[in-house]
């Protein structure tokens, strides 16, 4: 009987363990999304401003990469 109480404890012990698992994996996922969420969002909206600051002279970066807003091809012409 002790063998069989033993048994359940060791295949119960697994299952949740897989369990707790799963859940902190899911957790740690969203948790990275909304933080890369946050990030895209402050960083669009630093080139939005500098758009709107600087009209046609924009020199701004986008994750450390150099952009030209697509309203800025009339500035070219």
């Amino acid at each position: 009987m002790s063998v069989a109480v033993v048994v359940v404890l060791v295949v119960l012990g697994a299952l949740l363990a897989l369990l707790i698992a799963r859940l902190v994996a899911r957790v740690v996922i969203a948790l990275v999304v909304v933080v890369l969420a946050i990030v895209v969002w402050q960083q669009r909206s630093h080139v939005e401003d500098e758009v709107a600051e600087h009209a046609c002279r924009v020199d701004t970066t986008y994750f450390g990469i150099h952009v030209d807003p697509p309203d800025l091809a009339r500035c070219r012409n």
